[in-house]
C-alpha cells in the first residue's frame, strides 16, 4: 500500500485551524478538486465530487488535533483519509494530510491525486489567514 502526506505551515493558532479543517462546509473551499459540493441528505452528510455524490462522516478531535475524515459510495466502504494538526516547534500550526492509494486507484490516478493534495494543501495558509 503506497500514501502520501503533505504539511502545511499556517500562521494561525492551533485552535482556529482544527476548526477550519473540521467543519464540513469549508469542504469546498480548501479542497475544491474534491468537494464540488457538500449536503446533508436525510441527515447523512455527502460530497459531489468530480466521479458523483459519496458518504462522507468526519470524527474530530479537538485535544488530539485529529480529524479522520471517511468517504465512500456506501456508508459501509469509507476509506479514510486522516488529518493532524499541531502547534509547530516556530509557533505556526502544522496541518499534515495524508491520502492512501485505495485498492481500485492505479498509480497514474494515485500520483494524480498527490499533485491535487499538495495543491490543496498549499492553499491552507491563503484561506486560514485572511
Amino acid at each position: 500500500m503506497n500514501a502520501a502526506s503533505a504539511t502545511a505551515f499556517i500562521n494561525r493558532p492551533r485552535e482556529e485551524v482544527f476548526a477550519y479543517l473540521a467543519n464540513f462546509e469549508n469542504l469546498p473551499a480548501w479542497a475544491p478538486e474534491f468537494a464540488r459540493e457538500v449536503k446533508v441528505d436525510n441527515g447523512q452528510q455527502k460530497v459531489v465530487t468530480p466521479n458523483g455524490e459519496i458518504f462522507m462522516k468526519i470524527e474530530a478531535d479537538a485535544d488530539l488535533g485529529v480529524i479522520d475524515f471517511y468517504g465512500g459510495p456506501t456508508k459501509e466502504q469509507m476509506a479514510n483519509f486522516p488529518v493532524r494538526v499541531i502547534t509547530a516547534p516556530n509557533g505556526s500550526t502544522a496541518a499534515i494530510l495524508t491520502i492512501f492509494q485505495l485498492p481500485d486507484v492505479d498509480d497514474a490516478r494515485f500520483a494524480r491525486q498527490i499533485e491535487v493534495l499538495q495543491q490543496e494543501v498549499e492553499s491552507l495558509p491563503d484561506l486560514i489567514e485572511r
